[in-house]
C-alpha cells in the first residue's frame, strides 16, 4: 500500500543519514591524523582542503537527506489525518442516521424514515469513492490495472463530462470559454480512465473558483510528445483554466504528488489529496504528461497524450 511505501522511503533516508553522518565524522578524524602525521606542509594543505571538501559535501548531502526524510513524514502525518477525517466523517453519518432510524421506526414518519435511509446513502456512496480513490492508486502504482484503449472523440468525452458537471457549473454562476471547432479530435485512450482525469479537473476547478467568473477550456490537435524511444509522435493537448484561488508558484510541481494538496485548498475543503495524484498515473500509463503552470489568478492544469498507439 501507498503508506506502506512511504513508511519504507523514511526509514531509508533516515538509514541514509546515519550513514552520512558516520563517513563525516571519519573524515573528521582521517583530517586530524593527516595534520599530526603528516610532515609534507604542501601536501598536507590539499589535502586538507580536499577533505574539508568532501565534509562539506557530505554536511550538505545529510541536511538534503534529513528535509527530505522531514517533508516525507510531515506527507504522511497529514495523510493519514486527511484520511482518518474523510473516512471517518460519511462512517459516522451512516452510523448516526441507521441509530436514530433504528430507534424510531415505530415513532417517526415515513418521511422522515425515508430522508434517514437518503443520508445513510449518500455517506455510503462517498465512503465507496474514498475507498475507491486509494484501490485505483495502489493498482495504477503496481501496474495492475487493465487499461482497454480504443479510438474515441477525446472532444465528444470532454463535452459529456461539462454535462454531468452542468448543476454545479450553474450552482457557482461559472460561465465555459470552450475554445472548440466542430472537427471531432480522435485518440487512442482508456474513454473511462479519462473521464475519471477530466472529471476530477472539472471538480477541482469548479471547486476552488470564484463565483460568478470564467472556466476556460481548449482542446488542440496540433501538437506532439516524445515517446518511450525519444521519438516525436502526433499528440492532443488539453488545458483547463479556472479564475480561482490558484496555486502557490512553489507548489506547482508538488500538487501531483501522493497526499499533497496546495496549502490554499487544505483548510477548509474536502479531499485527501489522491485525486491529481490518480490522475498523473492514468495519464502516464497512456504514455503522456499532465503539469500545472503559474498564473497570475487562478490556476491552469494541462495534459498531453499521443493520438495513437504507441509500437
Amino acid at each position: 500500500m501507498s503508506n506502506t511505501r512511504l513508511e519504507q522511503r523514511i526509514a531509508e533516508l533516515e538509514k541514509s543519514l546515519h550513514r552520512e553522518r558516520k563517513i563525516s565524522a571519519a573524515l573528521i578524524k582521517r583530517l586530524k591524523h593527516s595534520i599530526n602525521d603528516n610532515a609534507d606542509s604542501f601536501a598536507l594543505f590539499e589535502r586538507n582542503i580536499l577533505l574539508q571538501q568532501e565534509i562539506e559535501r557530505r554536511t550538505w548531502e545529510c541536511r538534503v537527506s534529513e528535509d527530505m526524510a522531514n517533508e516525507a513524514n510531515q506527507a504522511k502525518s497529514l495523510f493519514l489525518a486527511n484520511m482518518s477525517h474523510e473516512l471517518r466523517t460519511p462512517l459516522h453519518g451512516i452510523l448516526s442516521f441507521a441509530s436514530l432510524g433504528k430507534s424510531r421506526t415505530k415513532t417517526e414518519s415515513i418521511e422522515k424514515l425515508s430522508r434517514y435511509f437518503h443520508m445513510i446513502d449518500e455517506s455510503g456512496k462517498r465512503l465507496l469513492l474514498l475507498l475507491d480513490d486509494l484501490l485505483d492508486l495502489a493498482k495504477l502504482e503496481v501496474g495492475q490495472m487493465d487499461l482497454n484503449f480504443v479510438e474515441a472523440d477525446f472532444k465528444h468525452m470532454i463535452q459529456t463530462c461539462l454535462l454531468e458537471q452542468s448543476a454545479h457549473l450553474a450552482e457557482k454562476s461559472l460561465t465555459l470559454d470552450w475554445c472548440d471547432d466542430t472537427a471531432p479530435v480522435l485518440a487512442h485512450f482508456d474513454d473511462n480512465r479519462m473521464r475519471q482525469v477530466i472529471r476530477n479537473l472539472l471538480n477541482n476547478s469548479i471547486k476552488f473558483s470564484t463565483e460568478n467568473t470564467t472556466l476556460h477550456l481548449c482542446l488542440s490537435m496540433h501538437d506532439t510528445l516524445l515517446d518511450g524511444n525519444d521519438k516525436e509522435v502526433p499528440a492532443i493537448c488539453f488545458s483547463l483554466k479556472d479564475e480561482g484561488i490558484g496555486i502557490p508558484e512553489n507548489e506547482i510541481e508538488k500538487i501531483f504528488d501522493k497526499f499533497i494538496q496546495s496549502s490554499k485548498h487544505r483548510y477548509g475543503s474536502e479531499g485527501t489529496g489522491l485525486g491529481l495524484a490518480i490522475c498523473k498515473e492514468i495519464v502516464q500509463a497512456h504514455q503522456g504528461q499532465i503539469w500545472a503552470e503559474a498564473q497570475p489568478q487562478g490556476s491552469l492544469i494541462k495534459l498531453m497524450i499521443p493520438q495513437g498507439l504507441s509500437s
